[in-house]
């Protein structure tokens, strides 16, 4: 019989045959009785189980202990064997059980490597269990506790103001800035000071009490203080009995309808207050007499005034102290309350790169002073008023009070127009030896941007050829300059430090002679001496103002601040990197043994102390968070907020002045960007950062204005540039290119070049043009990474253009002169490619030396 699967028989191919398909039988149909019943069977079950997890829910949890085995839960049929019991260490006592509301055990520490940096940190700091939400009312104002000591023994009085307490988290409602709130607190200080004569104290400014053996506090005050913006602001100062409080004095002050806050209004009328209502307040409250008003045409010694000129605050803050201590001994001067706003607005100036409130309270400070210069019609407190302003960040204020004092300003006046213009030309063009190095600060701080920072990088270190004892410049510089310069600039700074240390202190009477003798030990960089000199200046009792404890903070915050830009050099995510700052850490903790933040920085290698670190965190007191600052170790209460308590403090702390509305523009969103950016220009109405982040945010509202921007910020390359890139998004590659090479004329670096760059290779389509753009960036010389990472971008072309012998010179090249990772990899890969085994296995070498083995697409295996 022929085959059915398709064969040939006998040359014949043979049709298969086709198979019959059986039939299905029809689907039985259920009867619905067995529906139902399948139906009260699923819901019994489910009731059973319901019934079960209630009653395993009602009775009381055992955890298991130590040393014990507990068994696996029992059901109706017992216990089941597939499940083995979970044996735990060994342990003495027996299991205990636990009521089913009990407090949960308290966390213990975190065990630390006891050779490990965190090893530091204090036994007796305990880990915290996350913190509640506080029932406090939005509107909660500011609280400061004063205490007021009388004279004693021939001592002045002395009032202490604690640390301010605030609503934490914050919330919307009141503004928190702390320009706005030291200004109250200050009132209060300068009215004890300058109407008593008596000593502050002031723990904004890390400011101890002192020796207060045989004196008792004879009045316990609080100032409240809560204001909104353009609404109203409110003081109180009230005396606290036990737990009753009664109002002294009071302040309610109507603030103008506007988006930004009245500084100057909050200034005339507390300092008004300080010399009246608020003075007579603390006179019946404390039964203290005040001084008789003493007028004299007393001037500032000659010595005194070139403190004034410094840049330091060493210098200026010993200034400020002498210009104290001449009032308290012949009368007020008007021509030193004039010196007075002087030096405290440079002194906040100086210092407000560090990591405390300080700067806040000194710059409130100089604006009272100049305002009571005014009130007492010094010749040139329109224009001590007018720097005061300019130099606290209020812009528009200073050039409507420069415009009022007339022409004809003092030399050291002379800055303010510009500086509020930030004309860093005119600024430059001023005359160094009649209006002082102060011109070439305020030169630097008018050109720094975080976009183009080659140019205001350049002006900086002009500056400290000069005056290199000017930390508020060398630390920034340090901060914006490239790895090279600022592994260079992070070893010299503590050396820096130590000679500031040893040359000022050395000229202090109130320095101990055993700490005066450590002085040379110090310059050498010995830690224990230097705690010993700064420790002295803690105990230094007198009246002086500021006390020298307060300068022994800023010294401590100094360390702090310059440990951490060492630290930045170091990748915490490559094996070496860890080691290295573990052993920078090592070395600064000396220094940093006084400083309250000491613990969080000690823990920053560790990853198991950083609960511990948390809680140490959580120990300090919130209102002094700062952008930047100690707030970022508040990561770990995320999850009780639902928000970064940390980063929602530092923004609510911010005031409305220059330098806090530049950082602002660095943490918001485009739609609160634009809103803060309205406020910015009300308050510093030429700020080229205005006009960058309109560029990038607003573009329909600059775009009408970008040919007068050109012309008016010719000098700042952050708006040129960010007009090309803009135009380069454009597709307007003429105007483009031109304000990218007006741009990198002023501030050559790979941003500038790059958007030219962008230009030949996305819109003119002309590679070698676009070489030859790449190639003109390494010409200047001027930061050695950024010319490393060009040169792997032109390998990478010669790559694409099969040259990899060309892309491997760029890339080796980048790699000798940085040894980074970036630079190494493809320069592996590129050696490969050519066939050089030599190379491929010295770079492969010399990766391993620097990261270690490592595996993945694109590295060194």
């Amino acid at each position: 019989m022929p085959r059915d699967d398709g064969d040939e028989v006998e040359g014949r191919p043979v049709r298969p045959q086709k198979r019959k398909k059986k039939r299905k039988a029809p689907p039985r149909s259920v009867p619905v009785w067995a529906w139902v019943a399948v139906g009260i069977g699923a819901l019994t079950l489910v009731v059973i189980g319901l019934v079960l997890v209630t009653r395993k829910g009602d009775r009381p949890i055992e955890p298991a202990a130590r040393g014990d085995v507990q068994p696996a839960p029992e059901g109706p049929a017992g216990p089941k064997p597939w499940k083995p019991p979970v044996t735990v260490p060994a342990k003495n006592e027996p299991p205990k059980s636990v009521p089913p509301k009990a407090a949960p055990p308290r966390p213990e520490p975190p065990k630390l490597d006891p050779q490990g940096p965190a090893a530091e940190i204090d036994a007796d700091w305990p880990v915290l269990p996350p913190r509640k939400r506080r029932n406090e009312p939005p509107d909660a104002p500011n609280r400061t506790l004063v205490r007021w000591y009388p004279a004693a023994a021939g001592a002045p009085p002395l009032i202490v103001l604690d640390v301010p307490t605030e609503p934490y988290p914050p919330r919307p409602g009141p503004h928190r800035g702390l320009l706005a709130r030291e200004l109250a607190r200050q009132a209060l200080s300068m009215s004890a000071r300058e109407e008593f004569g008596a000593g502050t104290r002031d723990a904004v400014l890390r400011e101890p009490p002192g020796d207060l053996a045989g004196r008792t506090p004879t009045r316990t005050f609080e100032l409240a203080w809560v204001v909104y913006t353009g609404r109203s602001a409110t003081a109180t100062l009230s005396v606290v009995d036990g737990g009753a409080k009664r109002v002294a004095w009071h302040l309610d002050l109507p603030l103008a309808e506007s988006t930004v806050l009245d500084y100057a209004a909050l200034a005339t009328a507390l300092e008004v207050a300080a010399r009246g209502s608020l003075a007579d307040a603390l006179a019946k409250e404390t039964n203290a007499a005040r001084v008789p008003a003493r007028v004299s045409d007393a001037r500032a010694p000659a010595d005194v005034e070139v403190g004034l000129r410094a840049v330091n605050y060493f210098e200026l803050l010993a200034a400020v102290r002498a210009l104290h201590a001449t009032i308290r001994s012949g009368g007020e001067s008007p021509l030193l309350l004039t010196d007075l706003a002087r030096g405290y607005a440079t002194l906040g100036l100086l210092t407000e790169h560090l990591d405390v409130a300080s700067h806040k309270s000194f710059k409130a400070r100089g604006l009272l002073y100049a305002y009571r210069a005014v009130a007492r019609k010094a010749p040139a407190a329109p224009w001590a008023l007018a720097y005061t302003l300019c130099l606290v960040g209020l812009h528009r204020q200073a050039l409507d009070q420069a415009k009022s004092a007339g022409a004809n300003p003092p030399p050291w006046a002379r800055v303010v127009e510009p500086a509020c213009r930030f004309d860093h030309v005119a600024l430059k063009a001023l005359p160094g030896d009649e209006v002082g190095p102060i011109a070439d600060v305020l030169r630097y701080t008018s050109a720094s941007n975080d976009y183009t920072r080659v140019h205001p990088e350049g002006i900086g270190l002009e500056l400290l050829q000069q005056h290199r004892d000017c930390l508020r410049v060398y630390d920034e510089v340090t901060l914006h300059s490239g790895n090279d310069r600022l592994a260079l600039m992070t070893e010299e700074s503590p050396r820096l430090l130590s000679n500031l240390i040893a040359d000022r202190l050395g000229g202090l009477s109130e320095l101990p002679a055993a700490a005066a003798a450590g002085l040379g030990k110090v310059r050498s960089g010995d830690a224990v001496a230097e705690r010993t000199a700064l420790r002295a200046l803690d105990a230094a009792g007198g009246p002086g103002e500021p006390s020298l404890a307060a300068l022994a903070a800023l010294v401590r915050a100094e360390r702090a601040r310059q440990l951490d830009h060492r630290l930045t050099l170091f990748d915490v995510r490559r094996p070496p990197r860890p080691a290295a700052g573990d052993e920078a850490l090592r070395k600064a903790l000396p220094f940093l043994e006084d400083h309250p933040e000491r613990n969080l920085r000690a823990a920053r290698f560790d990853p198991r102390a950083v609960d511990t670190s948390w809680a140490a965190a959580d120990l300090l007191p919130k209102s002094e968070i700062q952008f930047g600052g100690w707030g970022r170790w508040l990561g770990g209460q995320v999850q009780v907020y639902d928000f970064h308590p940390g980063r929602a403090t530092a923004l609510s702390h911010a005031d409305h002045i220059d330098q806090d509305f530049r950082t602002r523009a660095q943490m918001l969103g485009p739609d609160e960007l634009r809103a803060d950016l309205d406020r910015y220009l009300a308050v510093s109405p030429r700020s080229p950062h205005v006009r960058f982040h309109l560029i990038g945010a607003d573009w329909e509202r600059a775009e009408g204005e970008a040919g007068a921007w050109e012309k008016e910020f010719a000098g700042h390359p952050a708006v040129l540039a960010a007009l090309g890139q803009k135009y380069l998004d454009l597709a307007r590659p003429v105007e483009a290119e031109r304000l990218f090479r007006a741009a990198a004329k002023l501030s050559p670096e790979n941003r500038c070049f790059l958007g030219i760059a962008e230009i030949y290779r996305v819109i003119r389509m002309d590679e070698t043009k676009m070489l030859a753009v790449m190639e003109e960036r390494l010409k200047y010389q001027n930061k050695t990474f950024e010319i490393a990472r060009m040169r792997v971008l032109i390998a990478e072309v010669y790559s694409r253009r099969k040259d990899p012998a060309t892309a491997l010179r760029y890339a080796e090249k980048a790699a000798e002169e940085t040894g980074a990772e970036w630079a190494i990899v493809p320069t592996i890969a590129y050696a490969e490619r050519v066939g050089d085994r030599a190379k491929t296995a010295l770079w492969r070498q010399r990766y391993r030396d620097g990261y270690g083995p490592q595996v993945g697409p694109g590295v060194v295996p």
